[in-house]
This record gives C-alpha cells, structure tokens and sequence, in this order.
C-alpha cells in the first residue's frame, strides 16, 4: 500500500473456520523495519508487530476468526517506526453457518441395528458444560435426545476444540429398506449453536423370506400367489418391484389392518425362452420395511403340437392352417425349418396378403400370424409325418408335428376354361408325379354322350393337344403338362374329363381332371353410356341383345352382376339400382330397367355380366358418367378492395352418421375467394351441422367475379355458386348550401336590361 493511503478487507467465512489475510509490506529500503500494529473490532486477530528485513517482502499476517455466525467490523492500522508512514484498513467480516464436521458413512444391512459413533464438543458461547440436543431427518435411526459436553477452556475461533470439551454419541440405525439413504445429524447447545454431520447409510437389502421356484411352458401363464401379512394396526400400501423376465403383476398392494389380517400377491410368470433363470419380487412400505422373495424361473421347452392327420389323393394336395401369437411390441422374422425323413411332402407359407406373403414370415407386434401348410402325398396308404420348427431368439420355438396320408387318386380339382363365343382357347392341366420313381401313364379325353348331344353334330368342344397320349412317362417328383384346346360354339357350357391312367407296385390309378367350359359373349361393340347430372335422377330401360342363345335354353332362369373396380364400387353399388323386367331368357333380348341416383360427380367404366343358370355368360361394358351437379345454392359477397367479406352457414351430413369432408374452390374459381375449415367431419343428419365461412377479399376493382364452392364428403357433393363484387358508389350529397351564390333580386334585374346607348359607336364617330 502507499504510504497514507487507505484500503477496505471484507472478509467471509463459515462460523469456527478461521480466514487469514496476508498483507504484503516491501521493503526497498538498506535498513530493517519495525511495523507496529493497531487492530480494533471483534474477531479479527492479528500480532502487535513485525520486522521486515532490508530489501525483503514481509507479510502481516491479519485473521477473521468467528465463532458463531456473525457480522463484524474493525479498523488495522500499520505503523512503520522507521519512515513514520501508516497504513489503515477498513475491516469487514461477516460469518456463515458452519461447515459439517465430517461425513459418517453407515454401512449395514437392512433390519439390523448397526450402531456409530460421533464426536461432539462444548459449542456454547460461554464455554459452560451443557447439554446438546440431537435432531436429525434419517428414517430407522435411535438414541439418546441428548448428550452433555463439559466445560470448554479456550475459544472456538481456532476451530479445534481443546480434548477436555469434547463427548461421544452413540447412534443406533436400522434401517428398514435396502438401498442408499442421506441425511444429517445436528447437537444444538441451549443458546442456539450447533454442530453438525452428514450421513450415508448403504443398506444392503434384507435376506430373502424365501426361495420360491416357478416354471410354465413357454408362452404359456402360470400364476403363483404369495401370501403377505399385516403386523400394524394401520391399513398399509405396498409397493412391489418385479426383477425377471416374463413376470408381470400389479404395481401395489393394499393391505387392510392387522395385526391378522392377511392378502395374496398373485405373481404370473410367462416365459418366452427356455432354460432358468433368477429373479426377485420385493414388497416395500416406508413403515413396514422390505419383504422379499428370491425366484427361481424355469422355462420348459416347448412342446410340439399334434396336427390332424391330413388325407389326401396322391397326385394333389391339401392345406392346414396354424396360427402364432406375438405377445411383445416387436415386429419379428421367423426363421423356418421342416426335419424328418417326409420333410418334403411338407411345406409352410405365409398368408397370401400382408407383410408375411410368400417366404416372408412375418410376426406383428401383439399380433397374431396364420400360416399354411400343405402336404403332398408321394405314397399309398401310409403315414408320412414332419417337424415344422419355427423360431426367435426373442420368443423361441414353436414346433408343430404334421401327419398326412395319400390314398386312391380321385378327381383332382376343376379346370374352367374360358373363350369368346366363336372363338377357340388353349389351356392345360398340370400333374405331378408324386412318387419316387418313374410313372406310365396313358391319357384320354372323355367328353361323354351329352357333348354330342349339345354340338348338333358339330365337332366336340374339347380336344387334346398332345401328340402322344400314351406311354407318357413322367420322371419321379417332376410335373408334366397336358394341353387341350376349347371352342365355344354357343352359348352352352360344355363339360369333359381328362383322364390320367397309370401303375404304381401293382395297383392300377386313375387321375380325373373336369372340364368345364364356359363361353362369354361381348355383343355390343359400344359400351353402354349413362350420363346425368350429379344429385339427378336417371331412369332407363335397357334391351339387352343375348346373341348365341340355344333353343332349348329358352325359358331358362339366369344371374346378373355388376363388375366394377374397388375403387368406385361404393359410390356406384349406393346410388345404382338394376332390376331385371323379366324372370327368364326368352326372345334373344333381356330387358333391364335401370335407376342411377349418382350424390357426386363420378366417370368410371363397369360392366354388367349376365349368366345363364346352366352356363354361358355374356358381358356388357357400361361407362357411368356423372357430372357436375347444379348449384345448391348462389351466395354473394360485396367488400372494398383490400377488405374481406365474410359469410357464415352450417352443413350436416344427408345421412345419419357422421363423415369426413374436405370444402375447397373449383379451379375456375378467382383466388379471392377463401373456405374455413377446408377439412373436418359433417356432422349427420338432424344435428345443427359444421360451421362454413366462406371469405371474398378483392385486390382490384373490375367486373364482378365468381366462384364454385365445393363440399365433398366419399358418398356425395355439395355446390354453392358464390359471387364477389363491390358495394355501390353514391356521390356525397351537401346537407345545405355554404356559399351564397344567388344575385339580389334588384340587381339580376339591372343586369337583364340592355343599354340603350351604343358606348362603341359614338367612341367611333369621335
């Protein structure tokens, strides 16, 4: 510091932690200095002097030493006996609650006591023995409320007490719960000082009350109840903490007062792999302490499932369905094997539709997956069987067992082929030498008696394709082909047999695959066109010509349908009804009366299929063209450029249930114009309706505009012609004239008199 000059210390500290502050005092000088000092104010302590060598640094050494909480001034001044010069300071010291004395940590388990020491001093102002009293926020801690300290010699500015003042206290913890717990411990002297630690109890949980074993086959539920007694007088809470997989219970228990009464715990375990494992089921209540169970899991392997024996003819096959369940939130592949010496007459798909189609086996979270098995006999009379394993880590197995057994060749199934009336078609039938070894077979056709009959001694309707028909040899497991061609001639269905003969270890087999073929006649080359405003009626009687149609099927009963595409199936089959005027074929033209009452614009193509009973169909293309309806209603707007005009009106649904909407202008609409809410739901019929505004902000003036305000919901639309324009002008009329423009009555008269001296001509003569 500068000779004379003044400075200011601030001091801050907890209670009995004593804060030193050197000041640094340089000499430059060749002699030794003698610093004297003068310090006034409580708790600041200091020496009466110091020497300071020649050319050396010296430190006065200047202490805040509190012993209790506190704020306290003073004033240090330092003299220098040699120059004369002085140093004064402004002292500041303020004292903060004491620090903890220490941290005890208890380490014991729970439900026992476990007892700790702490070390206590005499922390009274005057240093008289006393007695402190303890308080302390730990849970399951006990001991004396108080403990006497003795006199105390000495201050407590220092911090350390001297030994004679100081005194053990014994507490006992048992804590009740396992676990982690902190808290304090504090001894208050009767003037209000105290002191203070920190504890940590590490509890280790309490042994278990027993060992319980449980075991359930995978994915199956198995409950086990556990028994839990009330020891207090109190209604009590438990909570329950589960450790293990597969086991599920509620999170609490309530019990009702004791001391008899008792409540059972059902604990269901269902494991999803197999093997043991460990777990735990804890109950916890902050009074009652911690109960526990040690478990011991087992999972069972999985056993296989007995499927029905399947049966089959050899050369077909035959499918089952099993179904697998998910019962976790994960969407999981299964891997699939199939073992045994038949594991080839056996194979597993997924579903036709969805995310397991094909080879993918696909298992939704909390889902179910059904999957097809078909078996394909490759011998007589004799049980073949298979292993169908399917498999997750997360889940496991599960293992089905599938039997079949091939007898006698039947019929196999049918065959319908198809062709335009007049025209000929090709297909094939397909079979498969199911055996091990190769096969002979020899191949006809049989069209039977009824064929002739029905051809009026055309040529049949049938005809095999192959070059050769017999000694065909079919290699073991492979298939072969055998085409046929079909004419249809008119409009009768014709039937045949393809026949199959062959031998395998002596006994004779015979494969039948049906015929059926089916002409279809497109007779008109036009489709048939419907059109009619949205929202309006159209009524319409159809001739529908029935080329190709045999006599003797005059008077015969028939089917019709519509074939239109998913998409606009609802809308058509809802609004279209198609009657037919008469109950049988009869004059080669079927009359229809035809009622479309269309809601919405819609153009889709469809067409009409009329089936004969005993075969033959003839198809008629429609194209439904429904357009834009006339408006419901012509809604006007007027606002100053720049300005929105708005207009308010509900809209319910036409039918009684709610449906989703969307409201926007057409395209031809001016941009002006605004719909709020542009989405939403139109509440049904009979109800107050959603809310529409419909807002008009014009940006220039102009001619006035329009707009079609559009309200679709899927089943029907809405139109309202909406027109914009500006409000009227009307020039500003004066209440009362404010300027006087109207002549004296005497002066507009003397202005309306002509002079009769002609002042010009008599200037002229002069």
């Amino acid at each position: 510091a500068a000779p004379g000059v003044k400075a200011s210390l601030e001091f801050t500290t907890p209670a009995r932690m004593a804060l030193r502050q050197e000041l640094p005092i340089v000499n430059g000088t060749e002699s030794d200095w003698t610093i004297t000092a003068s310090l006034r104010g409580d708790s600041f302590i200091g020496p009466p002097s110091i020497k300071v060598a020649a050319g050396a640094t010296g430190h006065y050494p200047l202490d805040f030493a509190p012993e209790w909480m506190c704020e306290k001034e003073g004033e240090l001044t330092l003299n220098n006996m040699s120059t004369g010069d002085k140093y004064m300071y402004t002292l500041k010291g303020t004292a903060e609650e004491p620090l903890a004395e220490g941290n005890v940590v208890i380490e014991c388990a729970a439900r026992q006591p476990t007892q700790v020491a702490f070390e206590v001093f005499n922390v009274m102002g005057s240093g008289e023995a006393t007695s402190l009293t303890i308080e302390s926020d730990l849970l399951h801690v006990s001991g004396p409320s108080d403990v006497k300290v003795p006199r105390r010699v000495g201050s407590l500015a220092r911090g350390e007490p001297d030994q004679s003042s100081k005194a053990q206290y014994t507490l006992t913890a048992n804590p009740q719960l396992g676990g982690d717990l902190r808290g304090s411990i504090t001894f208050t002297a009767p003037d209000g000082r105290y002191l203070w630690y920190t504890v940590e109890v590490h509890a280790e949980p309490p042994p278990c009350e027993k060992k319980l074993s449980i075991s359930a086959p995978l994915r199956k539920v198995v409950a086990v109840e556990i028994p839990i007694s009330n020891p207090t007088s109190i209604e009590l809470e438990f909570s329950v903490m589960i450790q293990g997989d597969g086991l599920l219970g509620d999170e609490t228990i309530r019990l009702p007062p004791g001391p008899d009464s008792e409540v059972k715990y059902e604990l269901l375990f269902s494991p999803l792999l197999a093997g043991t494992s460990s777990g735990s089921i804890a109950f916890v209540n902050p009074q009652a302490g911690e109960f526990w169970y040690e478990l011991t899991m087992t999972g069972e392997p999985t056993k296989p499932v007995e499927l029905p024996v399947l049966h089959c003819a050899v050369g077909a096959s035959t499918t089952t369905e099993i179904t697998v369940s998910n019962p976790i939130g994960d969407e999981l592949s299964l891997q699939l094997r199939v073992d045994g010496p038949d594991r080839r007459n056996f194979t597993l798909s997924g579903p036709k539709d969805g995310p397991s189609s094909g080879s993918q086996l696909v298992l939704p979270p909390y889902g179910d997956l059904t999957c097809v098995i078909t078996y394909t006999p490759s011998t007589l009379d004799a049980e073949q069987s298979a292993m169908i394993s399917l498999t997750h880590p997360k889940l496991g197995e599960w293992l089905f067992v599938a039997k079949g057994v091939g007898h006698t060749a039947s019929d196999m199934p049918v065959t319908k082929p198809t062709a335009p009336l007049g025209h000929t078609t090709s297909g094939s039938i397909a079979f498969r030498n199911p055996f091990d070894t190769p096969l002979t077979l020899d191949v006809t056709l049989d069209q039977g008696m009824a064929s002739d009959e029905l051809t009026g001694g055309f040529a049949p309707a049938f005809e095999l394709l192959a070059r050769r028909t017999s000694g065909v040899v079919i290699p073991p497991n492979t298939s072969s082909q055998f085409a046929f061609s079909y004419v249809a001639r008119d409009m009768s269905e014709a039937h045949a047999v393809i026949v199959l003969r062959g031998e395998f270890k002596g006994q004779q087999l015979t494969w039948r695959f049906p015929l059926i073929g089916e002409p279809i006649s497109r007779p008109l080359h036009k489709p048939i066109t419907l059109h009619v405003a949205a929202r309006q009626p159209l009524v319409r009687e159809l001739a529908l010509p029935l080329p190709g149609l045999p006599e003797a099927s005059e008077g015969e009963g028939f089917t019709y349908e519509l074939d239109i595409d998913a998409a606009s199936a609802s809308l058509i089959e809802s609004s279209l009804t198609i009657s037919p005027m008469q109950s049988t074929l009869e004059g080669g033209t079927l009359r229809m009366a035809v009622d479309w009452r269309p809601l919405r614009p819609i153009r889709t193509s469809a067409a009409l299929i009329v089936r004969k009973e005993s075969g033959g169909r003839w198809r008629f293309d429609m194209l439904f063209d429904a357009g834009e309806p006339a408006p419901d209603d012509i809604i006007y707007l007027e606002a100053p450029i720049n300005k929105m005009a708005q207009v308010q009106f509900k809209l319910c649904n036409a039918f009684d249930e709610d449906a989703p909407f969307t409201a926007y202008f057409a395209q031809d609409s001016a941009p002006i114009f605004s719909v709020s809410p542009n989405q939403g739901v139109l509440t049904r019929a009979g109800t107050a309706g959603t809310l529409f505004t419909v807002g008009y902000t014009p940006t220039e003036y102009g001619k006035p505009v329009k707009g079609t305000l559009v309200v679709l919901t899927e089943d029907m639309q809405w139109s309202y012609e909406v027109r914009g324009g500006h409000p009227q002008y009307e020039a500003p009329r004066a209440a009362g004239t404010k300027v006087d423009h109207i002549l004296d009555p005497s002066m507009s008269l003397r202005l309306g008199k002509v002079p009769s001296t002609n002042f010009l001509k008599r200037n002229m003569q002069q």
